[in-house]
């Protein structure tokens, strides 16, 4: 969990997308922990989504606010 916590928290300008779009989950490769903001999983948009980053179809879902407030409280990456 801290290796996809640490990919997503550099990238602060998603986590604000993220907030404003009202993002309900985050699509996780489990290859090599590139994370998708999405509002469906893949499972439920009827494709078969496939990595951008390794092209694996490797995925866990997190919820979207579970992260953001796990990210709060980590100031020193």
């Amino acid at each position: 969990m801290q290796t996809i916590i640490k990919h997503y928290v550099l990238n602060e300008e998603r986590k604000i997308k993220v907030k404003e779009n009202k993002i309900n989950w985050l699509e996780v490769c489990t290859h090599c922990n590139h994370i998708e903001n999405i509002n469906q999983p893949v499972y439920n948009r009827g494709d078969h989504s496939l990595c951008e980053i390794c092209g694996k179809e490797e995925f866990i879902l997190l919820d979207a606010d579970e992260v953001l407030k796990g990210l709060e409280n980590i100031n020193d990456w």
